[in-house]
């Protein structure tokens, strides 16, 4: 008798140069899809997308079965939507007809990985190197540009804290 096993999943992401940046760096590591979707934590999913060819390998960590208005804050913020309008907005490029009661699945993943994502952490790796030392005041600098365009994402609140200020 042969044992029969689950094939493999996938997750279709758009075609969003963005995304597939969040994806390998392991920023974004939530979606939500349209209906309840049959994923299993535990189960390996592949993350790909069919027009500009890619594809890495995942951990499904998480999967819960709700509906888009029972989407909590922390998903939506974690898949880059902070609002309820915009999360519906957003749902609506791929479901038209979606609405707060539809049904949903919002699935977590863990542990990127795959040759795309080695060459890319050895592309990080290999940037950072290049550039040598950076001085204190040059890494606070970056940090509040990167504050600064948090904000304008709308991403939530990041603070820069330099040593030795206070808030009076």
């Amino acid at each position: 008798m042969t044992d029969t096993r689950p094939g493999l999943q996938a997750l279709l992401i758009a075609p969003d140069e963005v995304m597939r940046f969040h994806i390998l760096a392991e920023i974004k590591q939530i979606t939500i899809r349209e209906g309840w979707r049959d994923y299993q934590v535990g189960r390996p999913v592949m993350l790909c997308c069919q027009i500009e060819p890619w594809c890495v390998m995942a951990d499904i960590v998480e999967v819960r079965h709700c509906t888009l208005a029972a989407v909590t804050y922390t998903e939506m913020a974690a898949d880059s939507f902070p609002t309820y309008v915009e999360l519906l907005e957003g749902m609506r490029r791929f479901y038209p007809d979606m609405d707060l009661d539809s049904p949903v699945t919002v699935i977590r993943w863990a542990n990127v990985r795959g040759k795309m994502v080695n060459e890319f952490r050895m592309k990080v790796v290999a940037k950072a190197r290049s550039q040598g030392p950076v001085s204190r005041e040059e890494a606070l600098k970056s940090a509040e540009r990167v504050a600064e365009l948090d904000d304008q994402e709308g991403f939530g609140e990041l603070i820069v804290e330099r040593e030795g200020e206070k808030d009076d």
